[in-house]
């Protein structure tokens, strides 16, 4: 399928000169060629514990109202919600069960993604391209559907999910999120944890046998430690039944920190489970096919890996794909860097896409992990593979009608070519955006791209290529459903002026940052902006919370939302605070003057406060309702006395065990997005003012181990609270100088009133001990704490500073002495502890005369 009609146009795929538009010719209603319903089965997944969140479910789909379970990663509720439509299916529901996983979707996308789940799209005659609806004819479709159905890890805000509940009036929907989403009109159900007689039987079965009496109080506080969270309790079971662990000691590590299971489990896995579960969680939590999977780790048997895993309690494994849950990305991804090998991870990617149709779910499902890499290899400023990911994932991205999608991945590769000042690809990469962003009814942000790739195409003389973007401009110039005037080329002038922005463009490419997280890829310039459309359908390249001011929401660089909430309704403000009360989520429709802010940023005013929770009758509340104290809005009163306590996030942090010496060392060159070996591992902490009196920071102070360093302080003397930023940042790196457990503490605040973050981490040293045996000799080393060398060759990784090498020679032979990191006769030696280190003993057989250390 190379051509796709949709609305008054057609787009022909072509990935050598870019997308062509043409008119499509007359044909039936673009809504009449649908098919059936379809009906897809689940495997019914096992679930204990949750009799009442069933039985809610049941009764808000009875009444044919929306039911929303909230709860952090790992408390079940894709269990939950894939037992619902499972449930449908084995009960022989005569209407559609659906179970969709939204995570990063745009809201035109999502909308193609239910159409094509609940119907069969096909072309009204043989002779006909298929049908991409535009998001009119989606709402029109979606009006009819009768169907149950689950959206899982929703990330929308409430004003995207009540037009997504608009558009599907007859269906049922059951929403899984991490935070409570729904609004008003529905049920708002928080999961929480097993109760402790649940918790202690789902152990049970993961253990394979019943607790025994004296485990049953060790069980019981295991439950209690992880708040029942059936993940934890699946890895606890998974780390005792390896023999390494009791059910007593692991509760008194939950105790201390639930998070510590995870690095207990990780450090039990086999080189080959490591580098799986590494691609797993490099991929940003999405659920991919076995077979991409042993692509991008280069790892022989993976289903057997993957199954090992999933037992274990450390990837999901829901129709034949496997992936991570997503809050687990970020952890594992720090625990498991120096098993990512992101060369070996693209060619793989790359390869499989190629060599597979790019139609099907098995290629539908691929499409998240090619997203999540792409944002990995564009924060590490890895370009060329940037534009390798790019070029492979176009072609499913165009046939899966996924065009929002692509539009963002498009922007992404724009900027790739950018830092690598490669025109062609500049060119090409600019067409492709602009004649997406036509399809989007964004005609001038369409005829701003596709001007800046024809300047860059006639600069190149370029002449098919450049002819090919004159055609699409054509359309965009003549607008929807006006006829395509007649070409022409741009006056010397204008053209003057377009090829003067290409190349100051060009100068500057080296300073661009790659400022792409892993939850969203969007990349907007001031063409961003809505056009009547709903909430984030095609107002932005991301369906992203429209209450925040775009990328601005989150680090205040990138985003075309409101400043603080005023400019927001067009997308036209510059985004330079941290979200705004009305800011469109990257230029979206954003939600009405007055909405409350994410951050308690400055929204209008609010109904009048009530009284403080310590102060007086309180001021007028800044977004928050009634001027109540609301983690979305303003605090109410205020105390009058002073600030309130900073809070400093998170409150602690393990970094990745890192080659003792590599990155050591002042300065910050060096550190990208993401550490890679050689390069420091960073973490950034963010220091908050939750009370509703201005402060300024003036305790920024790293104390203990000088192997953690900060590197960008974006706090000391900046002010926080109501009417200005309310949270500033630390980045800190970790540089072990040496080998061992480290740890030092991070304080921010100010008058006196201070909060702290823990940071943890090991240096490592990796040695490699040789044994050479001359005219005879024989030998071997101890080492200190691990098994003892035979030779020829052993690899040791070091993490204990007393560390040491015992040359021990062998019956009729002598040792006569060190290679390498040793030096001398001695037979103990110490090597330094730092990076990598060989140390080679020599043994020879008692006659030998020379005393004498041998030479190379």
């Amino acid at each position: 399928m190379s051509t796709v009609v949709c609305g008054t146009h057609t787009l022909t795929l072509d990935t050598a000169l870019g997308a062509r538009i043409a008119r499509a010719r007359m044909r039936t209603a673009a809504t009449d060629p649908l098919g059936p319903a379809r009906t897809r089965g689940l495997p019914q997944p096992f679930l204990m514990g949750r009799d009442a969140a069933v039985r809610l479910a049941h009764t808000a789909v009875e009444n044919r109202e929306p039911v929303n379970f909230h709860a952090p990663c790992g408390y079940g509720k894709t269990t939950l919600l894939r037992h619902l439509v499972a449930l449908g299916h084995a009960r022989g529901a005569t209407e559609p069960h659906v179970y969709l996983k939204v995570g990063d979707f745009g809201l035109d996308d999502l909308l193609q993604r239910l159409v094509s789940e609940l119907y069969t799209l096909r072309p009204a005659e043989a002779s006909e391209e298929p049908v991409r609806l535009t998001t009119q004819q989606c709402a029109q479709v979606l009006g009819h559907a009768n169907a149950l159905v689950a959206l899982d890890d929703v990330t929308l805000t409430e004003s995207q999910l009540a037009y997504v509940r608009r558009m599907l009036p007859g269906c049922a929907l059951v929403i899984g999120s991490g935070e409570p989403v729904l609004g008003e009109g529905g049920a708002v159900h928080d999961l929480g944890g097993l109760v402790r007689a649940a918790g202690v039987s789902l152990l049970a079965r993961e253990l394979g046998r019943v607790v025994r009496p004296e485990e049953a109080q060790a069980a019981h506080d295991l439950v209690g430690a992880v708040q029942g969270q059936p993940l934890h309790l699946r890895q606890t079971a998974a780390l005792v039944t390896s023999g390494e662990h009791t059910l007593a000691s692991l509760a008194a590590v939950a105790e201390r920190d639930p998070g510590e299971l995870d690095r207990l489990s990780i450090d039990a896995l086999t080189a080959d489970e490591r580098r799986v579960l590494a691609v797993c969680a490099f991929a940003a939590g999405a659920l991919i096919p076995a077979t991409l999977v042993a692509a991008m780790a280069d790892v022989a048997y993976v289903t057997t890996v993957l199954d090992s895993l999933h037992r274990k309690g450390l990837v999901e494994h829901p129709d034949d794909r496997f992936g991570l849950p997503v809050c687990k990305g970020g952890t594992y991804r720090g625990l498991l860097l120096g098993y990512f090998a992101l060369a070996t991870a693209e060619r793989g990617l790359v390869e499989w896409f190629r060599e597979r149709p790019a139609v099907g779910e098995e290629a539908h499902t691929a499409l998240e992990s090619a997203v999540g890499l792409l944002g990995y290899a564009a924060g590490a400023r890895e370009w060329q593979a940037v534009i390798h990911i790019v070029r492979a994932v176009e072609p499913v991205l165009f046939v899966q009608g996924r065009w929002e999608t692509w539009q963002r991945v498009a922007a992404c590769g724009l900027e790739a070519a950018r830092a690598q000042q490669d025109a062609v690809a500049e060119a090409y990469f600019a067409h492709q955006r602009g004649t997406l962003l036509f399809f989007q009814d964004r005609a001038e942000g369409a005829r701003e791209e596709l001007e800046k790739a024809l300047d860059i195409r006639d600069r190149l003389a370029d002449e098919e290529g450049a002819e090919r973007t004159r055609e699409n401009l054509a359309f965009v110039v003549a607008g929807p459903n006006g006829p395509a005037p007649p070409r022409r080329p741009p006056s010397r002038r204008r053209h003057r002026i377009r090829r003067a922005a290409v190349v100051a463009g060009a100068g500057l490419a080296a300073v661009v940052v790659g400022g792409f997280a892993l939850d969203a890829l969007g990349l907007t310039g001031p063409d961003d902006e809505g056009r009547g459309k709903p909430p984030g359908v095609s107002g932005g390249t991301s369906a992203g919370p429209s209450s925040g001011g775009g990328k601005g929401e989150t680090d205040g660089k990138a985003g075309n939302g409101g400043n603080d909430g005023n400019d927001g309704n067009d997308g036209s403000g510059t985004g330079q605070k941290p979200g705004g009360s009305s800011g469109g989520g990257e230029g979206s429709g954003g939600v009405p003057p007055g909405g409350p802010g994410p951050e308690g940023n400055e929204g209008d005013p609010g109904a009048q406060g009530k009284k403080g929770e310590r102060g007086d009758q309180g001021e007028k509340g800044k977004g928050g309702r009634d001027g109540r104290k609301d983690e979305r809005g303003g605090s109410g009163g205020t105390d009058g006395e002073k600030p309130a306590t900073p809070v400093v996030t998170p409150g602690s942090a393990a970094f990745r065990d890192t080659l003792a010496g590599f990155g050591a060392g002042g300065g910050a060159a060096g550190l990208g997005v993401g550490a890679q070996e050689g390069r420091p591992e960073t973490r950034t902490f963010t220091v908050a003012n939750p009370g509703s009196k201005v402060a300024t920071v003036d305790t920024v102070e790293l104390t203990g181990s000088d192997a953690f360093q900060v590197v960008t302080d974006d706090c000391t003397s900046v002010e926080l609270g109501p009417g200005r930023q309310t949270s500033c940042s630390v980045t800190v790196a970790f540089r072990p100088g040496g080998v061992g457990e480290l740890t030092a503490r991070l304080t921010a605040g100010w008058g006196g009133s201070t909060s702290f973050a823990k940071l943890s981490g090991t240096g490592y040293a990796s040695v490699l001990v040789g044994v050479e045996q001359s005219a005879g000799g024989t030998g071997s080393v101890e080492v200190s704490g691990l098994d003892d060398c035979a030779g020829p060759t052993c690899s040791y990784v070091v993490r204990n500073p007393s560390f040491t090498l015992t040359a021990v020679p062998g019956d009729g032979s002598r040792f006569t002495g060190w290679k390498g990191a040793c030096e001398g006769v001695d037979a103990q030696c110490t090597p330094p502890l730092t990076g990598d280190q060989q140390a080679v003993a020599v043994f020879g057989p008692l006659t030998t005369s020379s005393s004498r250390p041998p030479t190379e």
